[in-house]
């Protein structure tokens, strides 16, 4: 803005803002800084800038991009910019900051280099002038910063990497309280000044406790059992037997496998061709299930997911475990794989990102970027392999990837790992990208990280029993076998007694089949001898070997004698006697090759190493310890946070310096033992929280308590009340089934495709989960993104309510339960109304619903009236004709009968209330 001398005069002398006192002048001079610049005939002023707030501005900005190298982590020159101190004592090239003149402030100096190798920071992108500018400002204001600043502490004192020990309970705080949970919530509260709101009514229980436990509604019988129990012990009896119901490990199944991203192969599904995840990982999430409902320790899951193969080689029922592993294999670039395993089993199982120190060292916590790398050797080795699995189809020897090739998926048997590369090396690289090896470096060996005491565990290899590197030699393998060739000599047999074929091509197919059968039984003798423990001497090894190779290779030449026999058949045939032409070389040769046979014969299935590394079994060993102080802390964090809504610590994937601080410190490590100290048992710890004073609290409360506390706690965050929420996708979708009674039980096997979801009546578990695309239905209501889920996302969108008001699932159910209920109560609709909501609800009916439920039938029936009132009088009074009888059974249609038709829309009103949705 600029004036000429003569304006500027006329400007000050201007009795409404100038020297004289105008209204605007104390505002001028509290707000603006003038600077006369005399030139061109113009002088020029500027509006000065607020100052900066150096906590708000310059502190978080040190923080994001110079103190992981220049703070607690990393003192690099000898600097520190921590604080306002260390800038201004500087380091081996002097201060960093000079208060007051940015101009010789080498921080200004650096940070204003857009490239090259004086810039600072040298990661990432350059400082944006805005912020070169906003520290220039703040310098040359004076570099101020508070007096009492302190450095960041050592890394090494973060909470969470603080030993798990049972903090005290002092009697003052346990009083009153037989569960400890609530003697540290009321704690908390006490010292936040807010105050709980009373039990919640034990319908509201009940309907919480079996929604949250099995992802299903109760029964109407089991409301009004419940309500008809007044023992105290009612309610801990429902929670023995909701642990105990197949549907427990169903419901949580869901969560854990969105921690763990589970997913259904993907890539390219429409082709199809597997890229991503592997077809049969079905089997991972069936075990999870049966882990669950078995309770399992926590600790052993672990075990199993990272290392089944090399902790039990021999135990199929588990290896699927591995399907952890599997779920992060990508196709194209195994490089992948492996920094997925880096990141998701630090995110998963200690609650750490590892993935931050792939480029450099970790930015806010004590990873450098060789732990990094020493981390992911653990799973260097690392190969696919199928498994024949008994009555399904031989999925034959895994394909790796060849450019140009594609494969689809596979029908049979399981999908795991194993240690193909024993002497994998595991390379240091630069930039993220695996082609720039810095050649000058050894390749790392796999150790843990440091600051969990990850780099004193030892790694022993893990010799494998014949049945883990020899799938062949199972028993089943064996009776599929010959089953297979039994049942083709019997054929063959029933067709010669036909006559349809000539009989010399007869008797030497069925030769041929014969001699098959006998080269089958051959090498099974011989496998017996090979793999016999204790060994056997190394002649009878070498003879059995020998005279299983003499029947393979007799089995083959009858094969083709019997191909020669079926040409000979068309002497007249051209193709015949090329065929012939080319065949008798090759008969000569298999009688040849008998005389020749040595002790090598072909086995019944892929072979694979001997030996594992064990690198991954250390790895599990060291994750699923007492001693490291994450594992447990992360697993009750997702367990509390599934049953509030919230988890004590915020951001469940990085514990770290970055993440969030407990809300409840003493209550995460309190549960962390409980954990521990009881077999690492979930439902341990699913039967103490739920039986907690805490989680049966209302999730209301009085007008006045509410206004009282949400001054102090708006948030509830100190859980003064019960933090009512949205149902998950997949309970909402399940309930629809269930209060209708239509919801298939069966549980496990292959996933169902997505697209069938409104049609097929099982459980949303079950249905296709992958990166691609998932069911609409689920997503609508937020379902888990199988890519990364450590934590989901809630919304409120209009599509929600359109989907319960219109989807032909929600049409069909509301027309299901109406016509159960209706053929209970056929005249009667207060009892309807009753009956409709313990059903759909899962409570009785208050008075008020009641009388708009009784209004709502009369009216809804007169609109169907009006709109029909071509019916015959008969149907509109309720009669059963057979016409409405037709109908009843059909839940495509709507009923004919008026009054069961406005008694479906009632329903349909209920599963659209908003209790239905919502666990309160």
């Amino acid at each position: 803005m600029g004036f000429s001398p003569l304006e500027w005069v006329v400007f000050l002398a201007d009795p409404r803002v100038g020297m004289g006192g105008g209204r605007f002048m104390p505002r001028f001079i509290l707000g603006v800084v003038i600077f006369l610049v005399v030139g061109g005939g113009r002088v020029e002023f500027v509006w000065a800038a607020e100052p900066i707030d150096y906590g708000r501005e310059v502190k978080p900005l040190m923080r994001e991009r110079c103190t992981h190298c220049h703070g607690a982590l990393a003192q690099k020159g000898g600097l520190r910019l921590d604080t306002v101190a260390g800038m201004l004592r500087g380091g081996a090239s002097g201060p960093a900051v000079v208060a007051g003149r940015s101009v010789e402030s080498e921080l200004v100096e650096r940070v204003g280099h857009a490239e090259g190798e004086l810039r600072m920071p040298p990661d990432g992108s350059a400082l944006k002038p805005e912020q070169v500018a906003m520290l220039r400002r703040w310098i040359d204001a004076g570099a101020k910063g508070p007096a009492d600043e302190r450095p960041e502490a050592d890394p090494k004192s973060h909470w969470a990497y603080q030993p798990i020990r049972r903090p005290e309970l002092r009697p003052e705080l346990a009083a009153g309280h037989a569960n400890r949970i609530d003697a540290w919530i009321a704690a908390k509260m006490r010292a936040e000044q807010v105050t709980p709101v009373g039990v919640a009514d034990p319908a509201t229980l009940l309907q919480r406790v079996y929604l949250d436990l099995t992802g299903l509604p109760p029964t109407r019988a089991q409301v009004e059992a419940f309500l008809a129990d007044p023992s105290p012990t009612a309610y801990a009896k429902v929670v023995d037997e909701l642990l105990a119901s197949p549907a427990y490990g169903e419901r949580w199944a869901r969560h854990w496998l969105d921690v763990w991203r589970y997913s259904d192969w993907y890539g390219r599904r429409s082709v199809p061709d597997v890229m991503n995840s592997y077809p049969r990982i079905y089997k991972w999430r069936d075990w999870t299930v049966r882990s669950l409902n078995a309770d399992k320790g926590y600790d052993r899951m672990i075990l199993e997911m990272l290392a089944a193969d090399e902790l039990n080689p021999t135990d199929d029922e588990n290896i699927v475990a591995t399907g952890f592993i599997v779920r992060n294999f990508f196709k194209w670039n195994y490089h992948s794989w492996m920094r997925d395993m880096v990141e998701h089993t630090g995110k998963a199982f200690l609650g750490l990102t590892l993935n931050c120190a792939h480029c450099h060292d970790h930015k806010y916590d004590p990873i450098s970027q060789r732990e990094y790398f020493q981390f992911r050797a653990f799973f260097e080795p690392l190969e696919m392999r199928h498994d024949r699995a008994p009555g399904e189809a031989d999925p034959g020897a895994f394909r790796k990837y060849v450019y140009s090739q594609s494969y689809g998926p596979i029908s049979g048997g399981s999908i795991r790992v194993f240690d193909e590369k024993l002497d994998a090396k595991t390379q240091f690289y630069t930039g993220g990208d695996e082609r720039n090896i810095v050649s000058a470096k050894s390749p790392v060996p796999p150790l843990g990280l440091r600051i969990l005491g990850g780099d004193r565990l030892t790694i022993a290899p893990v010799s494998l029993p014949p049945l883990a590197y020899y799938p062949g030699l199972k028993p089943f393998v064996r009776a599929e076998e010959r089953q297979k060739r039994d049942a083709a000599i019997t054929a063959k047999e029933q067709e010669g007694a036909s006559g349809k074929i000539p009989k010399p091509l007869w008797e030497a197919q069925l030769a041929a089949l014969r001699a098959d059968r006998e080269a089958l039984e051959a090498r099974i003798a011989a496998d017996d001898v090979r793999y016999a423990q204790p060994p056997k001497p190394e002649l009878v090894i070498r003879a059995a070997s020998h005279a299983a190779a003499v029947s393979e290779k007799r089995a083959a030449l009858a094969a083709l004698v019997a191909q020669r026999v079926q040409w000979e058949q068309s002497p007249g045939d051209a193709k015949a006697k090329d065929a012939l032409a080319k065949l008798l070389p090759q008969i000569t040769a298999a009688e040849q090759a008998i005389g020749k046979a040595g002790e090598e014969y072909a086995p019944l299935s892929p072979m694979y190493p001997q030996q594992s590394t064990g690198r991954r079994l250390a790895l599990a060993k060291w994750i699923a310890n007492r001693d490291n102080p994450l594992t447990a802390r992360v697993a009750v964090n997702h367990l509390w946070g599934w049953h509030f809504g919230r988890p004590l610590v915020e951001s469940t994937a990085d514990f770290g310096r970055n993440g969030k601080s407990p809300s409840h410190p003493e209550l995460l490590d309190d549960l962390a033992c409980e954990l521990m100290e009881h077999g690492w048992s979930l439902k341990h710890l699913h039967r103490l929280i739920v039986t907690s004073a805490t989680y049966q609290r209302q999730s209301t409360g009085t007008l006045e308590q509410v206004a009282a506390n949400r001054q102090r706690d708006p948030d509830n965050r100190w859980l003064w009340r019960y933090p009512a929420r949205r149902a998950e996708a997949e309970v909402v979708r399940d309930r629809l089934l269930a209060v209708a009674g239509a919801l298939d039980r069966t549980i496990g096997g292959v996933e169902i495709p997505h697209e069938q979801g409104l049609t097929v009546p099982r459980r949303s578990l079950y249905f296709a989960h992958h990166g691609e695309s998932r069911m609409t239905f689920l997503t609508l209501f937020d379902a888990a993104n199988p890519c990364d889920c450590y934590r989901r996302t809630v919304s409120v969108q209009p599509q929600q309510a359109l989907v319960l008001a219109n989807s032909d699932l929600a049409l069909r159910m509301s027309r299901l339960v109406a016509r159960q209920l209706h053929s209970e109560v056929s005249t009667d609709d207060v009892a309807f109304v009753r009956l409709a909501f313990l059903q759909v609800l899962a409570r009785p009916v208050k008075p008020t619903e009641l009388q708009a439920a009784l209004a709502f039938l009369a009216r809804q029936q007169q609109v169907y009236r009006d709109a029909n009132d071509s019916l015959p009088s008969s149907s509109v009074a309720g009669s059963n004709s057979a016409a409405a009888t037709a109908v009843a059974t059909n839940p495509e249609q709507p009923a004919a009968d008026l009054r069961i038709r406005a008694r479906e829309s009632l329903v349909h009103v209920l599963l659209n209330h908003h209790d239905f949705v919502t666990i309160r």
